[in-house]
């Protein structure tokens, strides 16, 4: 059992009103700080200005002077109350590494490795993707991003079931030309593709009684 300190107590009438004491705890041994805010025949009310809180003391044998002997009991008080509070923070995080190494650390390793999506790109398509392989991995700068102005393509091409070209029609002169206009075009369109970086592609199809339609859009940077 620890031996209580041989506390200097003085006298009763040496106390007066916003006077600076120490109060010995209901323990017996540890003091605490305290200020006397008011005091009477029954019982003394003390504010703790290290913790803010005031307590009313009737056995008024536990309020005693602040002078340098207990003083000196204080601050041997206040050493071994951290080298405590130290201990218990050490084993406190000891036994968080404890609980935290080996079995949590293998529990990851069995899991298996996160999927890679690329950002604003779905994670399932009806139809086979166009090829991707261009597209720019790296971290772009919010300087390059005001520089390269972004460039929406869509690309809409319908086909009718009801309606297919007659080969008899008086249209067949023209049918040349209009192929060749067209491959022209694709190949515009192939060569500025080709010379863009996608950033991200949308595919969406429409399924009507007459007719089938399908929709790319490709956005790029």
């Amino acid at each position: 059992m620890t031996e209580c300190p041989n506390f200097f107590r003085g006298k009763k009438n040496m106390f007066k009103t916003d006077m600076e004491v120490f109060v010995i705890d209901v323990n017996g041994y540890d003091l605490r700080r305290g200020l006397i805010k008011c005091f009477g025949n029954n019982s003394w009310t003390i504010f703790y200005p290290d913790s803010k809180d005031v307590e009313d003391i009737v056995d008024t044998n536990r309020i005693i002077p602040y002078n340098k002997d207990n003083k000196r009991i204080f601050n041997d008080q206040e050493k071994k109350r951290s080298e405590l509070h130290e201990i218990k923070e050490a084993i406190y995080r000891n036994a968080l590494s404890a609980d935290t190494s080996p079995q949590k650390r293998m529990l990851e390793d069995d899991l298996p490795p996160k999927k890679r999506i690329y950002p604003n790109s779905p994670t399932k398509f009806l139809h086979p993707l166009p090829n991707t392989a261009n597209i720019a991995e790296n971290h772009v700068t919010e300087q390059q991003k005001i520089e390269n102005k972004s460039t929406v393509v869509d690309v809409n091409h319908e086909i009718d079931k009801k309606s297919p070209i007659d080969p008899s029609s008086d249209n067949t002169s023209t049918k040349p030309d209009i192929e060749l206009h067209q491959v022209q075009t694709l190949k515009e369109r192939s060569s500025r593709l080709d010379s863009l970086q996608p950033t991200s592609i949308e595919f969406n199809t429409n399924l009507t009684k007459n007719s089938y339609t399908w929709t790319f859009k490709i956005n790029f940077n």
